[in-house]
């Protein structure tokens, strides 16, 4: 009799359980709340990361990286899309030494023409060759190149010899003396030869920067008369003190 009572018990109990769990699972489906508070819950977990400078910065790095100008349109932002194309026409041109890249810089940002004035140095002396300075219509930039180039050509084949294609005496000797300034003068400026810089101005500012050197005397630029040794004596100036 006992047992039977425990069995009916537990049946009501059973019972009270499955209609309280009935009563608010047919609830939960009456109330649209609920539901709306889950799908919140799922769509804040599932939620894009907000678009910031950062986010842009950080999509701009990557597009940059596969080196295609097309995945710069996967960026909405407009300044960071700029930012995309620039750096992926500046990687390629200096990577393939081709100004052709420099034209699809929005030169706003990023000068074309620095692009370009870069580009056909670095490849003039990649291929020891004044002719790539012609590479560009733009006459400006070509003479920059094509002023600069036997003197670096003299230097990146330690040969001062080079300077003698210079068009002119008075450009020869101060290639030869810019090449002697920056291999040996400033190697060893107290051992160095003064003799050996042609022009009697170059002989003279030499040896006026040896004494002041001597002395621990380096505010005396406005002594040296020459423009190349008067600029390399505030170009020194200004790393606070020279150093030899």
């Amino acid at each position: 009799m006992e047992n039977n009572k425990f069995k009916i018990t537990i049946y009501f109990l059973v019972v009270i359980i499955f209609i309280i769990g009935s009563y608010f699972g047919f609830q939960y489906l009456l109330n649209p709340r609920n539901k709306i508070e889950d799908k919140n819950i799922v769509q804040e977990t599932n939620k894009e990361p907000e678009k910031t400078e950062l986010y842009w910065q950080e999509k701009a790095d990557e597009m940059i990286k596969t080196s295609d100008f097309g995945k710069c349109e996967e960026i909405e932002d407009e300044l960071y899309k700029k930012v995309c194309v620039n750096n992926i026409a500046l990687n390629l041109a200096n990577e393939e030494l081709d100004i052709g890249y420099c034209q699809k810089l929005d030169n706003e940002l990023v000068s074309i023409a620095d692009c370009v004035n870069q580009v056909i140095f670095a490849k003039s002396m990649d291929k020891e060759d004044i002719e790539v300075c012609g590479e560009t219509n733009n006459q400006e930039l070509q003479k920059n190149c094509e002023d600069s180039f036997w003197l670096s050509l003299a230097i990146k084949k330690e040969d001062i010899s080079l300077c003698e294609n210079k068009a002119g005496e008075k450009e020869q000797n101060i290639c030869h003396n810019s090449y002697l300034l920056q291999k040996e003068f400033s190697a060893d400026t107290a051992g160095f030869d003064c003799e050996k810089f042609k022009g009697s101005q170059g002989k003279a500012d030499c040896d006026t920067f040896k004494k002041d050197m001597a002395e621990n005397n380096f505010n005396n630029c406005g002594n040296l008369k020459s423009e190349l040794f008067n600029l390399y004596c505030q170009m020194s100036a200004s790393k606070n003190r020279f150093v030899f």
